[in-house]
């Protein structure tokens, strides 16, 4: 099962989801609160990102790099 996370779902409704999918959107440094709350909450799930071009790309990894560290 997948899920479309956008920012009028609520952090509770993912409780028995195994799929965060995010298509297509920002993933610049004012997101990555969001999606630091989620893998803080929900470390084991699987985490899709869709993109657009290398630049999207790029940001979506730098992100994922610097959350966890």
């Amino acid at each position: 099962m997948a899920i479309k996370f956008n920012y009028t779902d609520t952090l509770e409704s993912l409780y028995g989801i195994t799929d965060i999918l995010h298509i297509h959107g920002s993933v610049s440094e004012i997101d990555w609160t969001y999606f630091k709350e989620l893998l803080a909450n929900y470390p084991n799930k699987n985490y899709i990102f869709t993109y657009y071009d290398e630049s999207d790309r790029q940001n979506a990894l730098s992100m994922i790099d610097i959350i966890l560290g």
